[in-house]
């Protein structure tokens, strides 16, 4: 089994036995995972001193690259009711960070999202990966009801 492989099935089952996902008795489910690597700034006023005074390379220094922070938001169908869901593992998050650094390719960017569809009866996992568009599988206030449908796994397509 690939390394792939291997994180895919931790990921699987960390979702799997989610508490809260498994008492709804799903059918399907999609999760759309986003993970951002975030700059901190250190210091405000010591970038600002610092810019001033030398190069702006220089400036590194004061800043924190916090790589593959996580957000979730994604959906279980049921039988009649379509239910938002997320993971609470911080294993999951985890073993998502690493299958982005796994699957990367050098010289390239890594993924931004990942969009997750399984289906319960069948076993089957599915995957795609964003690696451009922050927008792509975008859940807020004003189309949340229509991603419910958007996100709905089709497991008879390619």
């Amino acid at each position: 089994m690939s390394r792939k492989d291997e994180i895919l099935k931790k990921i699987s089952h960390e979702i799997l036995n989610d508490e809260e996902i498994t008492e709804l008795a799903w059918k399907e489910l999609s999760l759309v995972v986003d993970v951002v690597d975030v700059v901190d700034v250190v210091d405000v006023v010591d970038v600002v001193d610092v810019v001033d005074v030398v190069d702006v390379v220089d400036v590194v220094d004061v800043v924190d690259v916090v790589e593959g922070t996580i957000s979730q938001s994604g959906f279980a169908y049921t039988d009649d009711d379509i239910e938002p869901i997320v993971v609470d593992s911080f294993e999951f998050d985890d073993y998502v960070v690493e299958l982005r650094d796994v699957i990367r390719v050098e010289n390239q960017s890594p993924f931004k999202k990942m969009l997750i569809q399984m289906n319960s009866s069948t076993g089957k996992l599915k995957c795609d990966f964003e690696y451009e568009d922050n927008n792509r599988w975008l859940i807020g206030p004003n189309n949340f009801m229509q991603m419910k449908e958007d996100l709905r796994p089709n497991f008879n397509s390619k």
